[in-house]
């Protein structure tokens, strides 16, 4: 079984600028504060917690960020999270994911 990939193996897999083509900026990585954040009404997104559910990080051992927006028309951004962990808590996690998603 392979070792997880460091945060910083992970950050050179990211995507870049010359991934989306032209047009695209990487956005600095803002320091994401959901203080106080709640989830009502459904117990998986509660059981995941507050961060996980507004789009803050999951608890995975090693990760890495980037976002870009589109300098264009439109004002889309590309955002992309990568995670590495031992199988059994990356099979874990990300089967609470799926399972807070579809409920």
């Amino acid at each position: 079984m392979p070792a997880p990939l460091s945060s910083s193996a992970l950050v050179e897999r990211l995507l870049d600028e010359r991934d989306l083509g032209e047009g695209y900026d990487r956005q600095p990585q803002r320091a994401e504060r959901h203080d106080g954040v709640s989830v009502i009404g459904c117990p998986a997104l509660e059981e995941l917690g507050g961060e996980a559910a507004v789009g803050g990080s999951l608890d995975f051992s090693h990760k890495a960020k980037v976002s870009f927006a589109y300098v264009g028309d439109g004002g889309s951004q590309v955002s992309e999270e990568l995670y590495s962990d031992t199988e059994t808590r990356l099979s874990k996690g990300v089967a609470r994911i799926f399972d807070a998603m579809t409920s």
